[in-house]
């Protein structure tokens, strides 16, 4: 597990391709005064829900949260993320619908394969893509026109 610390003074907080384990506590991110612009939990063994960066929703570029043991639906707090560039919730166990996509407005960077996503996708009508990797998911419908 994580030590108990308060990540979100930092402006980074990368802790990918360890042996982590457990739940993310919720106190970790959770802060009227959060700085972070990059996170990456990725490639450990952390469970339970996604984490929670309703703080850190106006400044937020980059979450990496792939390859982990995570499950449920995807936070309503990451729709607000209006700042993220960059979201990577690869080869997760989520349930959760494509919608989540349509508010993030600022998206280069999509990685969701194989995260349990499902149902047709939503893209804001602004988005400039440079990278998405969808496969492994229950998506239908067809794919959306982005400008």
């Amino acid at each position: 597990p994580l030590p108990p610390f308060k990540a979100y003074l930092m402006e980074s907080f990368l802790v990918s391709f360890n042996r982590l384990n457990g739940t993310i506590p919720k106190e970790l991110f959770d802060s009227d005064e959060c700085n972070l612009l990059f996170v990456s939990l990725r490639d450990n063994q952390f469970s339970g829900e996604l984490p929670d960066f309703r703080s850190c929703t106006p400044i937020i570029e980059d979450v990496r949260l792939g390859s982990n043991r995570f499950t449920g639906a995807f936070p309503e707090s990451y729709c607000n993320l209006t700042s993220l560039a960059s979201l990577d919730i690869a080869y997760l166990n989520l349930d959760t619908e494509a919608r989540f996509l349509q508010n993030l407005t600022n998206l280069q960077y999509v990685t969701l394969s194989n995260s349990g996503i499902r149902g047709p996708l939503y893209f804001p009508p602004s988005l400039d893509l440079v990278e998405i990797y969808l496969d492994g998911n229950s998506l239908t419908g067809t794919i959306p026109e982005v400008p």
